[in-house]
């Protein structure tokens, strides 16, 4: 099912809405406090320790090519060793979600093409996500569009390969916490 190769640990459930819903397993241990996006009427939980940084921290260390990809960031996490990041921004009117595969040519850490590209569809709480999943033999990314038609909020998900298992249960939950304010 494709479902299970985008979220690993997710479980699809038709839940009456005519449309594929997923359950997450939502572990709130796995998890830091709520933050709200007033305009934008979301909220979202990062993963357990992974810290708030400033944008310029993320920006050191991604490829410079690949930061032109984020218009407005609202907020960017990692965790202590820098091997996993959280970037939440908001998507220009301009912005299509997916400028096509120029836009998914690499990883953001301008180490190797990105060799693994997957869409899916979803609903969860009420909201529509497209959500690709990128691989690298270095990275593994879950970049998620909230909205139908328009989206305005991205997530973006980047996981080091080599603490990748120690924090999926992290990173289900936190895309599990997105929902309406």
């Amino acid at each position: 099912m494709v479902y299970l190769v985008f979220c690993i640990s997710c479980h699809s459930k038709d839940q009456g809405s005519g449309g594929s819903g997923m359950q997450f397993r939502v572990d709130s241990a796995q998890l830091s406090e709520a933050v709200h996006i007033a305009d934008y009427e979301l909220q979202y939980c990062p993963p357990a320790g992974w810290n708030s940084v400033e944008e310029d921290v993320f920006q050191e260390r991604i490829d410079n090519k690949y930061s032109s990809q984020f218009k407005k960031i609202l907020e960017v996490y990692k965790d202590s060793a820098s091997t996993a990041f959280m970037v939440v921004s908001v998507l220009s009117d301009t912005l299509a979600p997916f400028a096509g595969p120029q836009s998914l040519s690499s990883d953001p850490f301008g180490s190797e093409p990105w060799q693994d590209v997957r869409e899916g569809h979803f609903e969860h709480q009420g909201l529509s996500f497209t959500q690709y999943l990128l691989q690298s033999s270095r990275w593994v990314s879950f970049r998620l569009f909230v909205g139908q038609a328009d989206p305005n909020v991205r997530f973006d998900y980047f996981i080091s390969r080599n603490i990748y298992q120690d924090e999926i249960r992290k990173i289900e939950s936190s895309i599990g916490s997105i929902g309406h304010l």
